[in-house]
């Protein structure tokens, strides 16, 4: 360790402790909106393709939601509205590199956030495994019935 470092030992397990948290929530999320982008590609062609406006409101339907979790890439962080999957990565990032700038112990607001961000990453995939075990289903026996290729999640 570099001699002009002042931290202690305790300072930069504590470091290392929070920065793993946010890496493995950031690696988690990686899939997951993956996934969710290639979703929602193939429900943008599925409903051009689809003749029945109830099949076409159901793809809607199922896109919006998808698009509540997902959110805008590269969107600030706006506490007023619910996090979003864009949100959780920009702060699991912000917070990460915010860690690694220097070797000392994180501030206590930094050490209070990264609690705060892995719960709302964790929401965020149960609302995504929620739509991937429920919604995607449902939709793929509709799709069948109309003849139309069934979304494919890869993992």
């Amino acid at each position: 360790m570099d001699p002009r470092v002042k931290a202690t030992a305790a300072d930069l397990s504590s470091q290392f402790s929070l920065s793993r948290q946010l890496y493995d929530a950031w690696i988690t999320l990686a899939p997951v909106m993956e996934q969710v982008r290639s979703i929602r590609t193939q429900l943008a062609d599925l409903k051009s393709r689809a003749k029945d406006d109830e099949l076409r409101k159901q793809i809607e339907t199922l896109d919006q939601k998808l698009q509540t979790v997902a959110g805008t890439a590269n969107a600030p962080p706006n506490p007023a509205t619910p996090p979003t999957l864009a949100t959780a990565v920009t702060r699991l990032r912000s917070l990460f590199n915010i860690i690694q700038a220097v070797d000392t112990a994180p501030t206590t607001q930094t050490a209070a956030a990264v609690p705060e961000v892995l719960s709302e990453t964790q929401s965020l995939i149960e609302r995504w495994r929620t739509m991937d075990g429920r919604d995607i289903p449902a939709l793929n026996e509709q799709l069948r019935a109309a003849g139309l290729a069934v979304l494919e999640i890869r993992k």
